[in-house]
Protein backbone atom coordinates (compact mmCIF):
# COMPACT_ATOMS: atom_id res chain seq x y z
CA UNK A 1 0.00 0.00 0.00
CA UNK A 2 3.14 2.40 0.28
CA UNK A 3 3.35 2.13 -3.12
CA UNK A 4 3.19 5.59 -4.96
CA UNK A 5 -0.30 5.83 -7.18
CA UNK A 6 -1.67 2.36 -5.51
CA UNK A 7 -5.38 2.58 -4.68
CA UNK A 8 -8.19 0.64 -2.87
CA UNK A 9 -11.06 2.45 -3.54
CA UNK A 10 -13.19 2.04 -0.09
CA UNK A 11 -16.44 2.16 -1.75
CA UNK A 12 -17.91 -1.57 -1.41
CA UNK A 13 -18.17 -3.11 1.75
CA UNK A 14 -19.06 -7.10 1.30
CA UNK A 15 -19.10 -7.79 4.72
CA UNK A 16 -22.94 -5.58 6.62
CA UNK A 17 -24.62 -7.89 9.18
CA UNK A 18 -28.15 -7.32 10.08
CA UNK A 19 -30.66 -8.20 13.06
CA UNK A 20 -31.42 -11.38 10.84
CA UNK A 21 -28.28 -12.44 12.80
CA UNK A 22 -26.29 -10.52 15.52
CA UNK A 23 -26.20 -7.15 13.75
CA UNK A 24 -27.44 -4.38 15.50
CA UNK A 25 -29.23 -2.49 12.67
CA UNK A 26 -32.13 -3.67 10.36
CA UNK A 27 -31.03 -4.68 6.20
CA UNK A 28 -33.06 -0.76 5.67
CA UNK A 29 -30.50 0.71 8.20
CA UNK A 30 -27.73 -0.70 6.29
CA UNK A 31 -28.92 0.29 2.80
CA UNK A 32 -29.50 3.76 3.98
CA UNK A 33 -26.28 4.60 5.41
CA UNK A 34 -24.79 2.66 2.48
CA UNK A 35 -26.29 5.19 0.24
CA UNK A 36 -25.72 8.17 2.73
CA UNK A 37 -21.94 6.87 2.69
CA UNK A 38 -21.67 6.66 -1.21
CA UNK A 39 -21.02 3.36 -1.56
CA UNK A 40 -21.58 1.74 -4.69
CA UNK A 41 -21.75 -2.03 -3.70
CA UNK A 42 -23.35 -3.39 -0.33
CA UNK A 43 -23.10 -7.61 0.60
CA UNK A 44 -25.76 -7.46 3.28
CA UNK A 45 -24.94 -10.56 5.30
CA UNK A 46 -25.65 -12.63 7.88
CA UNK A 47 -24.07 -15.71 10.24
CA UNK A 48 -25.91 -18.81 9.66
CA UNK A 49 -25.57 -22.59 10.36
CA UNK A 50 -26.34 -26.04 9.07
CA UNK A 51 -29.77 -25.27 10.88
CA UNK A 52 -30.32 -21.93 9.82
CA UNK A 53 -34.15 -22.00 8.41
CA UNK A 54 -34.85 -18.22 7.97
CA UNK A 55 -32.77 -17.89 4.41
CA UNK A 56 -35.87 -17.69 2.51
CA UNK A 57 -37.36 -14.45 4.34
CA UNK A 58 -33.86 -12.70 3.96
CA UNK A 59 -33.30 -13.33 0.42
CA UNK A 60 -36.82 -12.31 -0.09
CA UNK A 61 -36.09 -8.83 2.20
CA UNK A 62 -32.73 -8.14 0.65
CA UNK A 63 -34.62 -8.60 -2.71
CA UNK A 64 -36.47 -5.66 -2.38
CA UNK A 65 -33.27 -3.48 -2.46
CA UNK A 66 -31.55 -4.76 -5.32
CA UNK A 67 -32.85 -2.03 -7.68
CA UNK A 68 -31.55 0.77 -5.79
CA UNK A 69 -29.98 3.33 -8.39
CA UNK A 70 -26.24 3.29 -8.39
CA UNK A 71 -26.17 1.14 -5.42
CA UNK A 72 -25.43 -2.78 -5.90
CA UNK A 73 -26.99 -4.59 -3.15
CA UNK A 74 -26.16 -8.37 -2.74
CA UNK A 75 -26.99 -11.31 -0.41
CA UNK A 76 -24.34 -13.04 1.62
CA UNK A 77 -24.05 -15.25 4.50
CA UNK A 78 -21.07 -16.00 6.49
CA UNK A 79 -20.42 -19.45 7.73
CA UNK A 80 -17.45 -20.87 10.01
CA UNK A 81 -14.66 -23.25 8.92
CA UNK A 82 -15.28 -26.33 11.06
CA UNK A 83 -12.19 -28.12 10.17
CA UNK A 84 -9.09 -28.56 8.29
CA UNK A 85 -10.98 -30.45 5.31
CA UNK A 86 -13.07 -26.83 4.97
CA UNK A 87 -16.28 -27.91 5.51
CA UNK A 88 -18.53 -24.73 6.17
CA UNK A 89 -21.15 -24.19 8.78
CA UNK A 90 -23.68 -24.02 6.33
CA UNK A 91 -27.32 -24.64 4.77
CA UNK A 92 -27.83 -27.33 2.20
CA UNK A 93 -29.81 -24.62 -0.05
CA UNK A 94 -28.12 -21.45 -0.51
CA UNK A 95 -30.84 -20.26 -3.49
CA UNK A 96 -30.92 -16.54 -3.73
CA UNK A 97 -27.53 -15.80 -2.08
CA UNK A 98 -24.90 -14.35 -4.15
CA UNK A 99 -21.75 -14.50 -1.67
CA UNK A 100 -20.55 -16.66 1.03
CA UNK A 101 -18.26 -15.61 3.19
CA UNK A 102 -15.98 -17.54 5.05
CA UNK A 103 -15.03 -17.33 8.44
CA UNK A 104 -12.50 -18.38 10.71
CA UNK A 105 -14.03 -17.40 14.05
CA UNK A 106 -12.59 -20.52 16.08
CA UNK A 107 -9.63 -22.36 15.10
CA UNK A 108 -10.06 -25.34 12.50
CA UNK A 109 -8.89 -28.40 13.64
CA UNK A 110 -8.65 -32.20 12.30
CA UNK A 111 -11.88 -33.15 14.64
CA UNK A 112 -13.84 -29.64 14.46
CA UNK A 113 -13.58 -25.88 15.41
CA UNK A 114 -11.59 -25.05 18.72
CA UNK A 115 -11.33 -21.91 20.81
CA UNK A 116 -8.24 -19.50 19.71
CA UNK A 117 -7.58 -19.73 23.63
CA UNK A 118 -7.16 -23.29 23.65
CA UNK A 119 -5.29 -22.93 20.51
CA UNK A 120 -2.36 -20.07 22.32
CA UNK A 121 -2.15 -22.65 24.91
CA UNK A 122 -0.93 -25.11 22.48
CA UNK A 123 1.41 -22.62 20.64
CA UNK A 124 2.68 -21.44 24.04
CA UNK A 125 3.27 -25.22 25.50
CA UNK A 126 4.97 -25.59 22.13
CA UNK A 127 2.30 -28.17 21.04
CA UNK A 128 2.43 -26.53 17.72
CA UNK A 129 3.99 -23.03 16.52
CA UNK A 130 2.20 -20.11 15.31
CA UNK A 131 3.41 -20.40 11.72
CA UNK A 132 1.69 -23.91 11.91
CA UNK A 133 -1.03 -22.76 13.12
CA UNK A 134 -1.40 -20.06 10.38
CA UNK A 135 -0.48 -22.36 7.89
CA UNK A 136 -3.30 -24.81 9.35
CA UNK A 137 -5.54 -21.54 9.02
CA UNK A 138 -4.69 -20.84 5.38
CA UNK A 139 -5.04 -24.76 4.62
CA UNK A 140 -8.70 -24.89 5.80
CA UNK A 141 -9.91 -21.78 4.50
CA UNK A 142 -8.41 -22.68 0.95
CA UNK A 143 -10.46 -25.82 1.28
CA UNK A 144 -13.44 -24.56 1.61
CA UNK A 145 -13.48 -22.25 -1.60
CA UNK A 146 -13.59 -24.74 -4.52
CA UNK A 147 -12.82 -23.96 -7.74
CA UNK A 148 -15.70 -21.98 -9.20
CA UNK A 149 -17.29 -20.98 -5.97
CA UNK A 150 -19.18 -17.83 -4.86
CA UNK A 151 -17.13 -17.81 -1.38
CA UNK A 152 -15.08 -14.91 -0.11
CA UNK A 153 -12.28 -15.43 2.86
CA UNK A 154 -12.57 -13.68 5.72
CA UNK A 155 -9.22 -14.96 7.52
CA UNK A 156 -8.30 -12.96 10.43
CA UNK A 157 -11.12 -13.42 12.74
CA UNK A 158 -9.05 -16.31 14.69
CA UNK A 159 -5.61 -15.07 14.34
CA UNK A 160 -5.18 -11.93 16.68
CA UNK A 161 -7.38 -14.20 19.23
CA UNK A 162 -4.32 -16.83 18.55
CA UNK A 163 -1.42 -13.58 19.32
CA UNK A 164 -0.61 -13.66 15.51
CA UNK A 165 -0.04 -10.42 13.90
CA UNK A 166 0.80 -9.40 10.57
CA UNK A 167 3.97 -8.02 11.07
CA UNK A 168 5.61 -11.24 12.19
CA UNK A 169 3.61 -13.81 9.97
CA UNK A 170 5.51 -15.94 7.58
CA UNK A 171 3.03 -16.85 5.67
CA UNK A 172 1.60 -14.09 3.43
CA UNK A 173 -2.23 -15.48 3.57
CA UNK A 174 -2.90 -12.33 5.34
CA UNK A 175 -2.54 -10.58 2.19
CA UNK A 176 -3.28 -13.12 -0.27
CA UNK A 177 -7.14 -12.05 -0.64
CA UNK A 178 -7.10 -8.45 -2.78
CA UNK A 179 -11.00 -7.85 -1.48
CA UNK A 180 -9.72 -7.67 2.10
CA UNK A 181 -9.73 -3.82 2.20
CA UNK A 182 -12.89 -3.28 0.79
CA UNK A 183 -14.39 -5.98 3.50
CA UNK A 184 -12.47 -4.19 6.17
CA UNK A 185 -14.11 -0.35 4.88
CA UNK A 186 -17.03 -0.87 7.90
CA UNK A 187 -18.29 3.11 8.36
CA UNK A 188 -18.85 4.34 11.69
CA UNK A 189 -21.94 5.21 13.38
Amino acid sequence: MNEPGWHVPLDEDFHVHSTFSDGDSTLAENVRAARERGLRTLCLADHVHRDTTWLPEFTAAVARYRQQPGLRVLAGVEARILNTSGRLDIPPALDGIDLVLVADHQFPSDTGPVHPAHMRDVIGQGGMTAAEAIERLCEATGNALPTGCRCWPTCSACCPRLACTRTWCPIRCWTAWPGELRMRARWSR
